[in-house]
């Protein structure tokens, strides 16, 4: 549980919730989701709607895209609200905290001792929501044994080419316009780095076609 293992002291008898302030930022996270699905659908009817509209195979293509990148965006969401549930239902203690961060505006780390994984959000993160989200789901990764931690105490993250994309894929989901949090252009970067590393990275890695993210 999200409480770690002791939800009578935490009074929270089912165990299925973090602790209550943090709960409180995981509910944020829930809510925009839930309110990005809305606005998405919207979206998309005015977009089927621009077919008729569109003369020229261009302009076609250009709402092919923007349909598809939409429909991307919804299964991410909807994915987030299931993995949040799984994070509050997990046997392991999870803590959100608030704090500086050297070079990024969130991060997760390990502590051997407690073993809690603490997900911090720094003041760099203009939009903690999304930033948020970003780092549950490397906390989901946690749980499925798709990341590692390294270190002895408090240990940050190893995480692979494919964590990173999905992570930044689940932030860009949650906001994708709001140029002013920053974080499409960490996301251009980091796409950017991964492809140098490994020619068409991203092409290989990315089943929902996210790659595009770069060129926005």
């Amino acid at each position: 549980m999200s409480m770690g293992d002791n939800p009578i002291w935490h009074n929270d008898v089912l165990g299925d919730r973090f602790r209550k302030k943090d709960q409180e930022k995981v509910d944020k996270v829930k809510e925009t989701a839930e309110s990005r699905i809305k606005a998405i659908d919207k979206e998309i009817e005015k977009v089927v709607a621009s077919f008729d509209n569109a003369k020229t195979g261009e302009n076609v293509k250009g709402l092919n895209d923007q349909l598809q990148d939409l429909n991307n965006q919804k299964v991410d969401l909807k994915a987030s609200l299931n993995e949040i549930k799984e994070l509050e239902g997990s046997p392991q203690l999870f803590k959100i905290k608030s704090g500086n961060i050297d070079g990024g505006a969130g991060e997760t780390t390990y502590n051997w001792l407690t073993k809690a994984v603490t997900i911090k959000i720094g003041p760099d993160a203009l939009d903690p929501v999304s930033t948020l989200g970003h780092e549950l789901k490397h906390g989901v990764q946690f749980l499925h044994k798709q990341l590692t931690f390294t270190g002895i105490f408090k240990t940050n993250r190893k995480s692979s080419i494919e964590n990173e994309i999905e992570a930044y894929k689940r932030q860009y989901a949650l906001n994708p316009k709001d140029t002013k949090t920053g974080f499409l252009i960490h996301a251009k970067t980091v796409i950017t780095f991964m492809e140098q590393i490994v020619p068409n990275v991203v092409k290989k890695t990315d089943p929902l076609n996210y790659g595009d993210l770069k060129k926005r």
